[in-house]
């Protein structure tokens, strides 16, 4: 694997011209990204390529909370 460049600005941020940086994604749009760029942690396990080790989520909206806590407690 080739070792990652990448510019860090002003603020602490990284600046390495991928496209999904700076992006916010819809949950409809979500798979569309994972399967074009793949999931962090499976090609950056070690952290040799690059700051990205997972996909952070916000979650703006409690339905969907609501699914995930009654699956666990099940």
């Amino acid at each position: 694997m080739k070792p990652f460049v990448t510019k860090v600005n002003r603020r602490g941020k990284y600046e390495d011209g991928k496209p999904y940086r700076k992006q916010v994604y819809a949950l409809s749009e979500i798979s569309d990204v994972i399967e074009r760029f793949g999931f962090p942690q499976a090609w950056n396990e070690d952290g040799s390529n690059g700051p990205e080790r997972y996909i952070e989520v916000q979650i703006w909206d409690d339905a969907p909370l609501k699914y995930m806590l009654l699956d666990a407690y099940r």
